[in-house]
């Protein structure tokens, strides 16, 4: 048995670290974006034929961020994105440009930059966590509270949290 609400959680990270919004997968693999938000909502399952065209979407986009030399991380809820996108500065500001054209992206805040030779999340073409309880619990231990409200974080508060993440998952 094929648990959807699990299947539609790795469709929707993967999705997401790979900056593809849901109409961009659903052309690639012919099929309507009403379709991916059904999958991602956990309303049903993509059928087992299409796996391998999703799988191959993803490795795609993993190879042009490895190309781009654009490494960083993720941690998201319902409700916030939180991001740390490390490379060459056109390459990021290129990328950064694609997010905030990105519909689905509202009230950017850009906590900061730095000019920076030595990577803090170099293992990951983009990494990811979506998990409630994990955000959570680690908030608790840095600061007694469990709020996600990341435009409310310092950007130093920002890093270190992204840092301490990433050593956790």
């Amino acid at each position: 048995i094929i648990d959807c609400q699990k299947v539609g959680k790795l469709i929707v990270g993967l999705r997401k670290e790979k900056k593809l919004t849901q109409k961009q997968l659903a052309d690639a693999m012919n099929i309507s974006d009403k379709t991916i938000s059904k999958w991602e909502r956990g309303l049903g399952c993509p059928d087992v034929s299409l796996l391998n065209e999703l799988s191959k979407i993803f490795e795609e986009a993993t190879r042009r961020n490895k190309i781009a030399s654009i490494t960083g991380f993720i941690v998201y809820n319902e409700e916030y994105f939180m991001q740390v996108i490390e490379g060459y500065e056109d390459k990021i500001n290129n990328l950064y440009e694609v997010i905030a054209q990105d519909s689905r992206h509202t009230n950017l805040l850009l906590l900061g930059t730095k000019d920076n030779d030595i990577r803090d999340f170099e293992e990951w073409n983009l990494g990811y966590i979506y998990s409630e309880k994990v955000i959570k619990d680690f908030l608790y231990l840095k600061t007694g509270n469990k709020s996600f409200l990341p435009y409310q974080f310092s950007y130093e508060f920002a890093l270190d949290f992204l840092k301490g993440i990433n050593k956790i998952v």
